[in-house]
């Protein structure tokens, strides 16, 4: 069992534990801030989607011990848009969930009247906002990216399969056609509620895959 840590260094480092053939296909960016809420509660996550589930995994201080969930694709029903009450909220926040059959093997087996919601904010601080400008600058061009991915040892590239890296996970031809795809759009420069239906969109792809 391989384990995949995110954000790592930071105060938002979380880490996953992956199932065998497990591989990761997005990671909310860290432009973006995602919680997870049931009724009243609310708390900050990771969130991970791979070729198995949906994972969310709480960022410290985890103070009231919220678990690492998984939603398996098997289960999920499906994945819907939510609408905020107000346009003023619909401005600075996107809400999605996640219905799950009964009876499944996930973790919170949510249901029609009583279902938790995923919410992503855009954090477009004026750091965020330097860190995209100079990472245009510096991005470098087509040929020196080609020059550095054939330099890979395979220690590295052993390294990568460590820590779950979908680039280096044996998918089958339809999730690695999902994850390409995932990997060449750049999250963090969409609106919340852009990125908020791309996810949607990925999720059901995902599940609609392993239920073939």
């Amino acid at each position: 069992m391989a384990t995949v840590k995110f954000d790592e260094g930071t105060k938002k480092e979380t880490s996953l534990d992956l199932l065998d053939g497990e591989g990761i296909v997005f990671v909310n960016p860290s432009t973006n801030s995602v919680w997870r809420s049931i009724g009243m509660k609310y708390w900050y996550i990771t969130l991970v989607i791979t070729n198995k589930r949906v994972a969310t995994i709480p960022l410290q201080p985890n103070k009231k011990n919220y678990p690492v969930e998984s939603f398996y694709y098997k289960d999920i029903e499906g994945a819907y848009e939510s609408q905020q009450t107000t346009k003023e909220s619909e401005n600075n926040f996107s809400d999605f969930y996640i219905h799950l059959n009964k009876g499944g093997n996930s973790t919170y087996v949510e249901h029609k009247n009583d279902y938790g919601i995923f919410t992503i904010r855009k954090e477009m601080s004026a750091k965020n906002i330097i860190k995209d400008l100079l990472g245009e600058l510096f991005k470098p061009n087509a040929a020196v990216a080609a020059t550095l991915a054939m330099t890979k040892t395979q220690a590295s590239r052993e390294e990568a399969i460590s820590r779950g890296e979908s680039h280096y996970t044996v998918f089958t031809p339809n999730y690695a056609k999902i994850a390409n795809d995932a990997k060449n759009k750049d999250y963090s420069k969409m609106a919340h509620n852009v990125m908020r239906d791309q996810i949607v969109e990925l999720i059901n792809q995902c599940a609609e895959e392993a239920k073939k």
